[in-house]
């Protein structure tokens, strides 16, 4: 019994024990606070040239002339009355949002145009009103060729 004894302690011993061994090949490093780098960088200047050609290649070399200006005489150019643009009114018109079907490439688009729901597909007619494009923040229509973008009612 006292054989054991001996036996478990020396294992418990060196186990536990040896933790205070210092390694003779460890070198302590001490800070220096006074430390110098020796380097040094090197700034490099270079210029840029303008290239006269294209550098992708996709067209030849254009060599522009100076355009040369005829005078013509002030009483054979006939003027043209501007053409007035007239006021549309637009409806009121209240975006909701589209749905988009897998078999349907076009989206159908949910609006309220005059207090009236509309369920239309993209470039369909609202009396005057064509629907162009929709999208998920915003719907784009025309009126006598004049263009509104109409922001989606927010919940």
């Amino acid at each position: 019994m006292i054989f054991f004894i001996f036996i478990w302690g020396s294992i418990i011993y060196k186990f536990f024990g040896n933790q205070n061994v210092y390694d003779e090949n460890l070198i302590k490093v001490k800070s220096v606070k006074n430390y110098k780098h020796n380097y040094f960088i090197v700034k490099d200047t270079f210029e840029l040239k303008l290239i006269a050609r294209d550098p992708f290649g996709s067209s030849k070399h254009i060599v522009r002339s100076e355009v040369i200006k005829k005078h013509t005489p002030q009483s054979n150019i006939k003027k043209i009355n501007s053409v007035t643009k007239k006021n549309t009114i637009w409806p009121n018109i209240v975006y909701h949002g589209f749905v988009k079907n897998e078999r349907n490439l076009t989206r159908l688009i949910l609006l309220n145009v005059n207090n009236r729901l509309y369920r239309k597909r993209e470039k369909d007619n609202i009396d005057e009103l064509i629907l162009l494009k929709a999208y998920n923040d915003s719907l784009i229509v025309t009126i006598n060729n004049e263009r509104k973008t109409i922001m989606k009612l927010k919940k």
